[in-house]
């Protein structure tokens, strides 16, 4: 008779351990499923937010993307419907090698047009014979406090870096970007090095994700994933 109470709870026991592993084990596959943004689908749908700029056509037509209007001041899109707090942000960006105009990236954490942070890409500086230019080919920036004016001017070199064996600033580009409040992690073209760390410069934890051209750019844009932690 002890026997068997004993083998019952050792029964009941394993069931509810069983049932608690495959809960844990769901729970983190819903975590970590990645959601794919076809881009082309979600302007032909009327779902992308432009703020500062309008759609424009994509002269490349081997990819499902689309190209955002320069214009004044920074702007860009947002995904219709979209928060993200923590996690991992991948998107295909293409700028072009011209001075002063191609800033093309990922904003994030947004409010609306005017608060937001973004990591971007000054595809002009990457093969610029000056190191000083160099050393700004990658940008972040915490709007509307901390432009990239301010950055450079109080906090020299921190938030802005280099790209080792930089890309053609012509082609198509990979970035992926982790969030883990409050820090920011960039790799580019799938290296397994990161080429940018720093902390967040504000307590937002969430908010908008969307595609970020800078004052006086225009950009493509291709391939959104997003794989909420």
């Amino acid at each position: 008779m002890f026997y068997q109470k004993r083998t019952y709870r050792f029964t009941q026991c394993k069931c509810i351990y069983t049932w608690i592993f495959f809960v844990l084990i769901s729970t983190h596959l819903v975590a970590q499923a990645v959601t794919n943004y076809n881009l082309q689908d979600y302007a032909r749908s009327n779902r992308l937010e432009f703020f500062n700029r309008q759609l424009i056509p994509l002269s490349d037509k081997t990819i499902s993307g689309i190209s955002i209007s320069d214009g004044k001041l920074e702007g860009g899109a947002w995904i219709s419907g979209v928060q993200f707090s923590n996690g991992v942000i991948e998107l295909d960006v293409r700028g072009k090698n011209v001075n002063q105009s191609s800033f093309v990236g990922i904003c994030f954490h947004g409010v609306d047009e005017d608060t937001f942070d973004a990591i971007y890409l000054r595809p002009f500086n990457f093969l610029s014979p000056d190191s000083l230019r160099r050393s700004h080919c990658i940008q972040y920036t915490s709007y509307p406090e901390y432009t990239w004016e301010r950055l450079r001017r109080e906090f020299r070199g921190q938030y802005e870096r280099a790209i080792p064996s930089p890309p053609n600033p012509d082609s198509w580009i990979h970035l992926k970007l982790v969030l883990d409040y409050p820090t920011i992690t960039l790799y580019i073209d799938h290296r397994p090095e990161a080429v940018m760390q720093i902390n967040q410069l504000n307590t937002r934890r969430t908010g908008k994700i969307g595609l970020f051209v800078g004052d006086g750019s225009d950009g493509d844009f291709a391939n959104l994933t997003l794989q909420e932690k």
